[in-house]
């Protein structure tokens, strides 16, 4: 039933931000669609409290990271205002305040009650595709078509896999339960 309130709150606040947009050539041949951007990656918190999802209001390319309090009533909170580069991927931190996100060739910790973020790790190329193990010791995340992770405790990110990425590269992956495997394709 909170799902289903959730994406009815979504809806209505989407279709609400577009207004009485004018209907143009222009914005029947554009890259958005006419009803906006929908909102990408939607995930819960841990205690289930909160939803995370990446979005751009403006019909724009660029998504930011958004923050929905289930039991609020109020419009979702936009955590971040990236205008040039967003995010190509988040999951949810070792507390159900703080969320991790990758933004170009970056790793970020984001404290939702301090509504800042810092850098918590940094590679030599972008990144993307993220995910936390159960015992929120480590991330995989996907780079240069491999699949990567990162510990919390040495601060280092070492390559698992061993694709040539001009040949094939892995297009997604997933951590089981347990986080002792790695599926991907």
């Amino acid at each position: 039933m909170r799902k289903i309130l959730f994406l009815l709150v979504i809806f209505i606040f989407v279709s609400s931000s577009l207004g009485g947009e004018k209907l143009t050539l222009e914005k029947l041949y554009s890259d958005t669609p006419l009803t906006g951007v929908p909102p990408r990656e939607i995930l819960w918190s841990p205690d289930e409290s909160r939803c995370a999802f990446l979005w751009n209001e403006d019909s724009g390319r660029i998504r930011n990271l958004y923050c929905y309090e289930t039991d609020s009533g109020l419009k979702p909170q936009k955590l971040t205002a990236f205008d040039k580069q967003g995010i190509s991927g988040f999951c949810w931190g070792r507390t159900g305040n703080e969320i991790i996100y990758l933004r170009g060739t970056s790793i970020f910790l984001f404290d939702i009650n301090k509504l800042a973020a810092k850098e918590i790790h940094k590679s030599r190329r972008r990144m993307r595709s993220l995910a936390l193990s159960q015992d929120s010791s480590f991330l995989c995340y996907l780079q240069d078509g491999n699949i990567w992770i990162y510990d919390f405790e040495t601060e280092i990110g070492s390559q698992v896999t061993e694709f040539d990425a001009r040949k094939e590269r892995i297009g997604r992956l997933s951590l089981s339960p347990d986080s002792q495997q790695i599926v991907f394709y």
